[in-house]
């Protein structure tokens, strides 16, 4: 039964293994409008900045950890991340009962993780880094403190389609300028965030399909998932091959089941964020010991 049950939920099917629907756990919004289990239409993009839905309250006591032995309940899941980050967190957020956690978002469209500054456009052009983002120095220490997360979950979309300007030149990825000042910034971030004893879990990013046309977009995103993983190493965190999840072999399909799950190529819709939330939280909560 239990067999049965796991491939009717990848199948995006929960209710039917005697779990509860949507319509009976607290609703995930985005724009105003209420995301369910089929809500294909309802899917808008948000606005540039826009923080991700509020999380089911989380219920009294904390989970079962090394540093927290007395307490008990599901693990505390803070998903952070861009866009690809804001989508999935609606699955793990709104079916977080379903996935034997409590869970809230920081995830944030557009952003990122890692703070920058000014950048170079593809026509020569330099800009402000986009405005009205809440990068983790605005919300890891009060996050830290209240929520108190054992997991930190992240996941980051396409890799940067433009230089960016480290220590006054503007370096791309693949270059070690930018390589080096990646790896240290994500090795603080991971610090920071695992600061109060979370797990920090890390899903890499999957190759860029359709949108946009990135220039080198293979070889760029393979340069960040390396810069991750080096980050990573000998600290409280680990990366989840979401990579090869989602391209096996590193192979690119973009469908599965049935389910094209990357409409755009690279931001996974409503039932491939569902798919992905399936086997992405219990490789964080297998990661991180649980």
């Amino acid at each position: 039964m239990l067999g049965i049950c796991l491939v009717m939920f990848v199948l995006l099917l929960p209710a039917a293994c005697g779990k509860s629907s949507a319509a009976d756990r607290d609703p995930v919004v985005i724009n105003g409008k209420r995301i369910d289990d089929g809500g294909v239409e309802e899917w808008d993009l948000p606005a540039a900045g826009e923080a991700a839905p509020d999380p089911v309250a989380a219920p009294a006591g904390g989970p079962l950890r090394p540093d927290k032995r007395s307490s008990s309940g599901p693990p505390k899941v803070l998903v952070a991340g861009d866009s690809v980050a804001f989508y999935l967190s609606v699955p793990i957020v709104n079916g977080a009962k379903d996935l034997g956690i409590t869970a809230r978002s920081q995830a944030n469209q557009v952003c990122g993780v890692i703070k920058v500054g000014r950048i170079r456009n593809a026509d020569g052009s330099v800009s402000d880094s986009e405005a009205g983002c809440r990068w983790p120095d605005e919300w890891a220490a009060t996050e830290l403190d209240t929520f108190d997360p054992d997991i930190v979950l992240i996941a980051l979309g396409a890799p940067p389609l433009v230089d960016l300007e480290i220590d006054g030149e503007f370096a791309a990825p693949c270059s070690n300028r930018f390589d080096a000042w990646y790896t240290s910034r994500f090795r603080a971030l991971i610090d920071q965030l695992s600061a109060e004893g979370a797990f920090v879990a890390i899903a890499n990013t999957a190759y860029p399909i359709t949108f946009p046309e990135i220039p080198d977009g293979k070889r760029r995103t393979d340069c960040l998932n390396t810069d991750i993983a080096a980050a990573a190493v000998g600290r409280h965190a680990a990366v989840i091959d979401l990579l090869n999840f989602t391209c096996p072999n590193r192979v690119c399909s973009n469908e599965r089941n049935g389910v094209v799950m990357r409409p755009d190529g690279i931001h996974y819709g409503p039932e491939g964020s569902n798919i992905v939330a399936a086997w992405l939280v219990p490789e964080a909560l297998r990661a991180a010991g649980y």
